[in-house]
């Protein structure tokens, strides 16, 4: 447990009590396809992380509420499989709803394929699937502690390199650039252009995340969800 006394503020591991609040802060603050589905789809999809051994998150806490979040998955395939394997019949009515609309379609059929283009790029399967800060509580460190935890337990599960989609025109590139990502590719999803970035995890990187500043005056930075 992280305790940051001057903001009165907690870092907790996500868990099942935590989903409903996850969720609603995703869709009150990420636009995009995941986003349009409904908190619905959205509960399905984070309590498949914090089901599965492929995935975890952290929350920040104040006044018994949800501030901010990370989400992170090691295998984003394997989250999907388990997230429909679970709300089968739940998921079957939000996507045929959701399919009347042809740019859903597209949106749809990106996301399917997106983790295997990126497994056949070379690319790390683990990565940041999005992380959020609600907007009274940024430039408070938050984002800085979500990071830091992010990347402690990757190496407590050695896993030794992450990737983070990070849409180009965010000022929140500066900060991944400050905490060690490394710039890969230009990356086109959902009609955008993304920064994909790579972070080689080690010991001296574990150091220079704890010594971030807070993430900028934006709530949303990264992530295959949040990307959009």
């Amino acid at each position: 447990m992280v305790v940051d006394n001057t903001k009165a503020h907690v870092i907790l591991p996500m868990t099942v009590k935590h989903i409903n609040q996850v969720s609603r802060l995703h869709a009150h603050n990420i636009v995009g396809f995941s986003s349009s589905l409904g908190e619905h789809f959205l509960r399905c999809f984070y309590g498949a992380i914090v089901a599965s051994d492929y995935g975890f998150g952290f929350v920040a806490i104040s006044n018994n509420q949800v501030i901010g979040f990370v989400a992170c998955v090691q295998n984003l395939a394997a989250i999907y499989s388990l997230m429909i394997t679970r709300n089968f019949v739940r998921l079957i009515g939000i996507m045929f709803r959701a399919m009347l609309h042809f740019a859903n379609i597209r949106d749809a059929c990106e996301v399917i394929v997106y983790p295997k283009k990126q497994t056949q790029a070379g690319l790390p399967a683990a990565e940041i699937a999005a992380i959020v800060v609600s907007e009274q509580y940024r430039s408070c460190g938050i984002g800085k502690m979500l990071v830091s935890c992010c990347a402690k337990e990757f190496w407590k599960r050695k896993v030794t390199a992450l990737k983070v989609l990070v849409g180009e025109e965010l000022s929140a590139n500066k900060f991944y650039k400050r905490a060690g990502f490394q710039f890969v590719k230009r990356y086109y999803h959902h009609k955008k252009f993304l920064n994909l970035y790579v972070l080689s995890i080690d010991a001296d990187v574990l150091v220079q995340t704890a010594g971030l500043v807070s993430l900028s005056d934006t709530s949303v930075t990264t992530g295959h969800l949040a990307r959009e």
